[in-house]
């Protein structure tokens, strides 16, 4: 079994937390996070470009200038592409980036980031945040605490609380989510992951077995 350190909102380690291989021990496939990570940024892409071809611009109706004497390339109309304010060659046009990938391959990007970072002593888990109302003060002082305040936190909760959503997202480099919306992106781009026993057994739930998957 993998091995999660639990710490108080102190910074003082409380044992450790047992979790599932399969989830925070698995093998780190970085292929797969590639495909995953891959797929998530084209997925994020509106694919709205779109440039004139030369039925789209206007003018050409007369001859720019005289085919002779100028000194110039001979044209036939101020549509061409070799025009200025003519059309584009080739320009790109409207289309889909969208990628698909099985769920499978989706659990194992997500499985193999959470392993690396597992691997790496970069998830902690808090037993009590112990803010008791929104304020970004004391969630910054928590993140010092926790040795948190240098690099890029993720912090992951099954349920968000208005306490500590609230509290952190004014916060440089912190960023706030839930695990029904985890993703390998997010799990790649950022240093470490706060969370507590509830979100653990939360993920380990969604991705902990081969039925999750399927």
């Amino acid at each position: 079994m993998a091995e999660l350190p639990i710490i108080d909102a102190k910074g003082k380690a409380k044992g450790g937390l047992a979790a599932a291989d399969s989830v925070f021990g698995s093998p780190v496939k970085t292929h797969v996070m590639r495909l995953g990570i891959n797929a998530q940024l084209a997925n994020g892409r509106a694919g709205t470009h779109s440039s004139r071809t030369r039925g789209m611009v206007r003018g050409g109706g007369a001859k720019p200038f005289k085919q002779k004497g100028t000194g110039r390339a001979r044209q036939g109309t101020s549509r061409s592409p070799l025009m200025p304010g003519g059309a584009i060659i080739f320009g790109p046009k409207p289309r889909k980036y969208r990628q698909c990938l099985n769920k499978k391959v989706k659990r194992q990007a997500i499985t193999s980031a959470l392993s690396a970072l597992a691997g790496e002593g970069a998830i902690k888990v808090i037993d009590d945040f112990g803010i008791k109302k929104p304020q970004t003060k004391e969630m910054a002082a928590l993140l010092a605490r926790l040795n948190l305040d240098g690099g890029k936190t993720l912090i992951l909760l099954s349920e968000l609380t208005p306490e500590v959503a609230l509290s952190a997202r004014n916060i440089p480099y912190v960023k706030v989510a839930s695990t029904e919306e985890m993703n390998v992106l997010d799990l790649v781009n950022h240093d470490a992951i706060l969370t507590d026993t509830a979100s653990v057994r939360r993920i380990e739930a969604l991705l902990g077995s081969e039925e999750a998957a399927s």
